[in-house]
């Protein structure tokens, strides 16, 4: 629901001043600025945050680097074959 409501109040946003990029960088920083605020205050122990070379890193660097396209499918796909020992399909003609 808060979706929906964020994409009327964008849609709305977007008719009055058309300039996109700005639109997404406020929405990106304050939505990290709330992300921050909200994990801090539930776990406040900083030490959990560290990330430590193991499966939890891999799963980060693998999670933020399969959002950016293209460069991301290749990375992606690479990962997901070494390390979820997922079979790569390559198609047919």
């Amino acid at each position: 629901m808060l979706i929906s409501v964020r994409n009327i109040v964008q849609t709305a946003i977007v008719k009055e001043y058309p300039a996109e990029l700005t639109i997404t960088f406020f929405y990106c920083l304050f939505s990290t600025v709330q992300s921050e605020t909200f994990t801090l205050i539930a776990e406040r122990d900083l030490s959990v945050w560290r990330l430590k070379p193991d499966v939890k890193l891999i799963a980060v660097v693998y999670a933020n680097v399969s959002i950016f396209k293209p460069f991301g499918i290749v990375v992606a796909v690479i990962m997901s074959v070494n390390i979820l020992r997922e079979a790569l399909y390559m198609g047919e003609v």
